[in-house]
């Protein structure tokens, strides 16, 4: 409505943020400061703590409320307007229903985070297995070929030693023991400066040999993959 010289217009009241009035009552800036940081959450960890700060809110709006509801008490008792204070428990009480919703969504996606996190760490698991296995696959054939000579070597060296046994024999029977051939092995020990069993009887593996299969190493016949 028009209004004569130096009189103002009136106009309609704005509306009102979310808990403007109530500042020392409950705030309204930190529940919306959590709820922003909520679509950053990708972890478990990130859901547990964001539950947890969700939590505290809610624990602090629910005496913000009763608080609200003792204030529009006495409001009534007072003779107050109880328009501001109802507008503000509506608000209080919205703003608990949203967390609500929050706390909820967030423990879904926290647990379906650790499933998620639980499988991919299975998975990288079953991967470094799959690595060695491969690993240890090649090592078991190399060893396999390695026993295989060594055995050629060990069935070779027993026949060498038969020969010079057959002609030691003679050459004693000859008169000529000066002329025998010694076991290189007893010429070990004063090369490398100690006492040095056979290297053919002192061959040990652990859990390998002398266990040996009577039709040779079964490692040789493992396909290369």
């Amino acid at each position: 409505m028009s209004r004569g010289p130096g009189m103002t217009t009136s106009t309609q009241p704005q509306p009102r943020p979310l808990g403007a009035n109530l500042k020392r009552i409950f705030d309204m800036n930190a529940i919306d400061t959590i709820l922003r940081k909520l679509p950053k959450a990708k972890t478990a960890a990130d859901f547990a703590s964001a539950s947890a700060a969700l939590e505290a809110e809610k624990t602090k709006l629910a005496a913000d409320v009763a608080a609200l509801k003792a204030k529009r008490e006495q409001t009534i008792f007072n003779g107050g307007k109880l328009e501001p204070v109802e507008r503000d428990i509506i608000a209080a009480q919205d703003a608990a229903r949203t967390l609500d919703v929050a706390l909820d969504g967030a423990s879904k996606r926290r647990t379906q985070a650790a499933e998620a996190e639980a499988e991919a760490k299975l998975v990288k698991v079953a991967d470094e297995a799959g690595k060695l296995n491969k690993t240890l696959r090649a090592r078991l054939i190399a060893f396999g070929i390695a026993a295989e000579v060594l055995t050629g070597h060990a069935v070779e060296i027993k026949q060498l030693r038969l020969d010079i046994n057959v002609a030691n024999n003679i050459v004693r029977e000859g008169g000529r023991s000066d002329l025998v051939s010694h076991d290189p092995v007893r010429d070990l020990p004063a090369v490398v400066g100690r006492s040095v069993r056979d290297p053919v009887k002192a061959l040990v593996v652990p859990e390998f040999f002398p266990h040996r299969h009577e039709d040779g190493p079964a490692l040789l016949k493992m396909p290369k993959k």
